[in-house]
């Protein structure tokens, strides 16, 4: 029995003995525990996420990690007249507000809290 199967054994046994909504979290959290491999996670979460009777562990598993190399993402240049300003939070972290600047070119706006010129 591999490491994942063991993991979805103790979920359901621990679902059994221990039930109601108080217990979810907590129930996943410890059958999950012992799960290195990446492919035994991919398989437990996908377990969770699973219709019931509907889990296939011989389907394909494909992660974001697959998918995406984080050395390789970059973000296209913006459109002429999008403002953009950056946030870093870190290393792995950007926040990126985008602001339209076309759509206040044109503002004839009688609105008190802006200055007049």
């Amino acid at each position: 029995m591999e490491k994942w199967e063991i993991a979805i054994e103790k979920l359901e046994k621990l679902n059994a003995e221990r039930k109601g909504p108080r217990w979810w979290s907590d129930n996943i959290i410890e059958a999950h525990e012992g799960l290195t491999k990446k492919r035994d996670c991919a398989l437990f979460y996908r377990y969770l996420t699973s219709n019931r009777g509907q889990f296939d562990p011989n389907e394909e598993i494909c992660t974001l990690d697959d998918i995406i190399g984080f050395e390789d993402m970059k973000i296209d240049p913006y459109p002429e007249g999008m403002e953009v300003t950056e946030y870093h939070n870190g290393p792995l972290e950007t926040l990126i507000y985008v602001k339209n600047t076309n759509l206040y070119k044109n503002s004839n706006s009688d609105d008190e809290k802006t200055p007049s010129d």
